[in-house]
């Protein structure tokens, strides 16, 4: 399942891109909902590139169709985020600690100059490979990505905010 979404913030893109995984904005996105855990597991720099992995534990109701086979402590997963700085672009991949031959999730995630704003566009395919229950648990899935990203983008807005005050 393909998805986009697309946020503004009140920020140029070279700053933007200057505070990426800034410590305090790690800090602050622990208050993401849906997700009870994420934590820098690794930082690697690879010529221009700079690699990051995050391990995420979630938290919240499991669908009915998935409970015989899923249990709250097996919604942990990797997420594998390089950086390209000359394209100003993530591309992202989840890696499932559990039932990784289930799901393939991936995308990419662009800054764009607006001068004083930048505009971030997150695209992404998550295919989750079960017959028949498949595509509802890609809708589900997908549905509490959108949230989270949505509660990541209000969390940076307020962290750039916090930073153009302090300034």
């Amino acid at each position: 399942m393909k998805f986009t979404m697309t946020h503004v913030f009140e920020v140029d893109r070279e700053t933007f891109e200057r505070w990426l995984n800034d410590p305090e904005l790690l800090a602050m996105a622990k208050a993401i909902p849906n997700l009870a855990c994420r934590d820098l597991v690794s930082y690697r720099e690879d010529g221009r590139l700079r690699i990051w992995v995050f391990r995420n534990v979630a938290i919240g109701e499991i669908p009915a169709a998935a409970r015989a086979l899923v249990k709250s402590g097996m919604l942990t997963w990797n997420e594998e985020s390089t950086w390209d700085p000359d394209a100003h672009a993530f591309t992202w991949r989840i890696v499932p600690e559990h039932f990784a031959h289930l799901l393939d999730a991936h995308g990419t995630w662009s800054l764009h100059d607006q001068g004083v704003r930048t505009r971030r566009v997150i695209d992404g395919d998550l295919r989750v490979k079960v017959p028949l229950v498949g595509r509802l648990v890609e809708e589900f899935i997908v549905g509490r990505v959108k949230q989270s990203f949505e509660a990541e983008a209000d969390l940076q807005r307020r962290f750039y905010a916090s930073k153009r005050a302090g300034a």
